[in-house]
């Protein structure tokens, strides 16, 4: 397996498509072209580049060598469903879209994405409020 550089935009492509195997879907003229095209952004570059990869894989699905018959449908399926929760899920945060706004208030998706990550990724606030209420004010250890 080739070592990959995470501090080049290539290397952050490859990594994010799991583009790391000895033999890669893209070269890195294409990565690096692609990530020209879109303005240097990286999440504009993700997407382009992993629809070229699933039109890769949309035609490599039945292969037959004598008595061994491959279908290789399922890595265009896994692949695309990768794609879709990468691009859809609001827990990859710099992919999900956020309009801009010039008003003072919260947008929603922002603090959807708060509320997300208190209550879901760190335990939620409850837990954290029931084991604040076991300390001891005075002595900051657990009531016994």
């Amino acid at each position: 397996m080739p070592i990959i550089d995470y501090d080049t935009p290539v290397g952050k492509l490859r990594m994010r498509l799991g583009d790391i195997s000895d033999l890669p879907f893209l070269p890195d003229s294409v990565y690096l072209g692609v990530y020209n095209d879109c303005g240097k952004n990286l999440n504009k570059a993700v997407v382009q580049c992993g629809s070229m990869i699933l039109g890769q894989l949309s035609y490599k699905t039945h292969r037959r060598m004598n008595q061994l018959e491959v279908f290789g449908n399922e890595a265009f399926k896994q692949f695309k469903e990768f794609l879709i929760l990468t691009v859809k899920n609001p827990s990859f945060m710099d992919l999900s879209p956020i309009p801009l706004s010039t008003s003072a208030e919260l947008n929603p998706l922002i603090q959807f994405q708060q509320d997300w990550n208190k209550n879901f990724t760190n335990g939620t606030e409850s837990q954290q409020l029931a084991f604040n209420a076991t300390l001891s004010p005075n002595l900051g250890g657990v009531y016994e």
